[in-house]
């Protein structure tokens, strides 16, 4: 068992106490409760900070994909200090959910945002960027990795907004040529799986040369990237055993 010992969480009284001792209990795990953790870590974390929730809180922050996510809700709800319809918009903008058209969902979240009266209780602007990434969909994924490596200070909800828009367009144009491509019929044919109906470009059975594994070219694999934190590489700083072996 651990050796921490931690009362559940119970109501607003011991949620800073509480907190306190979940982050010591998942630091001596190497789990982080506001930094990127592998997904493994990340799920076991999570597993933890439920197992000391009473069963009548835990679905405030159940559906909640990350730590930080968690964190950021509970924080809102029990270590400050918000009142009247202010309640309202904070659980509107943590419960909601992507809708199909991520540049609506934004405008959404910055109509709760503009709800809310109390300056202290504006979401701030890292909290609204972790919430936008979170409600992009699975086709994003690679667009949020490239996101993660992009330096700190170049990080604001404009920059973030205008990406976003910038790979949607991008999108719906590889969207149009690869539609055109099938239109066309059977007479074009993939080398790589030599099957009709597509060319290479949009071949789901393309084979990375470096790293042997198939759905992603040479030219995407994370063993062409460089680190941002050792300047090696092959690898991205998520997983810089570098960096981890310093801290």
């Amino acid at each position: 068992m651990d050796s921490i010992k931690i009362k559940p969480f119970t109501n607003k009284d011991n949620y800073k106490a509480w907190r306190m001792l979940i982050k010591l209990l998942l630091d001596t795990k190497g789990i982080k409760i506001d930094g990127k953790n592998e997904e493994k870590l990340e799920n076991k974390g999570k597993f933890i900070i439920f197992s000391y929730i009473e069963e009548k809180y835990l679905h405030y922050v159940i559906n909640l994909e990350t730590i930080i996510e968690i964190f950021e809700k509970l924080d809102f709800m029990y270590d400050y200090n918000i009142q009247g319809q202010d309640i309202k918009h904070v659980m509107n903008f943590f419960e909601m959910q992507y809708s199909g058209n991520i540049l609506e969902d934004i405008n959404k979240l910055q109509n709760i945002q503009f709800e809310i009266t109390s300056k202290e209780n504006k979401i701030s602007e890292q909290t609204f960027m972790h919430k936008i990434l979170n409600l992009l969909p699975e086709k994003f994924n690679t667009f949020k990795s490239i996101w993660n490596n992009i330096d700190v200070e170049k990080k604001n909800l404009d920059e973030l907004t205008r990406r976003i828009k910038n790979e949607l367009e991008f999108t719906k144009e590889d969207s149009i040529i690869e539609s055109r491509e099938i239109l066309k019929g059977n007479e074009k044919r993939c080398f790589i799986c030599n099957k009709p109906g597509h060319i290479a470009r949009f071949c789901k059975n393309k084979k990375c040369d470096l790293c042997g594994k198939s759905g992603h070219s040479t030219d995407e694999c994370y063993r062409n990237k460089i680190c941002t934190r050792c300047s090696k590489k092959g690898h991205i700083k998520q997983f810089c055993r570098t960096y981890n072996s310093k801290t």
